[in-house]
């Protein structure tokens, strides 16, 4: 019985995480293990196909749950795939099967447009401890922010949407 690693070079799945990680912050890595769950169950699923098509089915779920993964958003917008990992989803993702606000506020933080004061500003809007002045003020210096062009189209709508959901 073969297993991925007949067909995909570990050090292959270890670039293609390192290629997305590198994008993001830390709180939206992929970790190597959730990528191996990833590979694995790709493995099994694809398990009709063989060779080279079966090793393409496999790298195609690996980067594009990568790409989910660290962005929330998916570049074919083909999600068919979606609901078989989300499970490996990292708590703070906001399609993740268990989001906690605090988390979410962490996860979208890890945007990479985003210096430190802009992703304390995130937390601290999000923050169901936060002492109202400080989420008042945090909301205005995103509001500029957004304003200034400072905030992704991607990182807006995910905040947009969290805030909306925490309201």
């Amino acid at each position: 019985m073969s297993t991925w690693d007949s067909l995909i070079n570990p050090i292959e799945v270890a670039e293609t995480v390192n290629y997305f990680n590198e994008k993001v912050g830390p709180s939206r890595y992929v970790s190597s293990s959730t990528a191996i769950s990833v590979i694995t169950q790709a493995f099994n699923y694809y398990d009709y196909l063989e060779g080279e098509e079966k090793a393409d089915a496999i790298r195609y779920d690996l980067q594009s749950f990568c790409d989910y993964a660290t962005t929330a958003f998916n570049q074919d917008n083909g999600l068919e795939f979606a609901d078989r990992y989300r499970a490996l989803l990292a708590s703070g993702h906001p399609r993740s099967l268990r989001p906690e606000k605090a988390e979410v506020a962490e996860w979208i933080a890890g945007a990479p447009e985003l210096d430190h004061r802009s992703q304390a500003a995130i937390v601290a809007a999000l923050s169901p401890e936060a002492h109202a002045e400080t989420v008042r003020h945090a909301h205005i210096r995103l509001a500029l922010m957004a304003q200034e062009g400072l905030l992704s189209f991607e990182t807006m709508s995910l905040l947009e949407e969290a805030l909306t959901s925490s309201n």
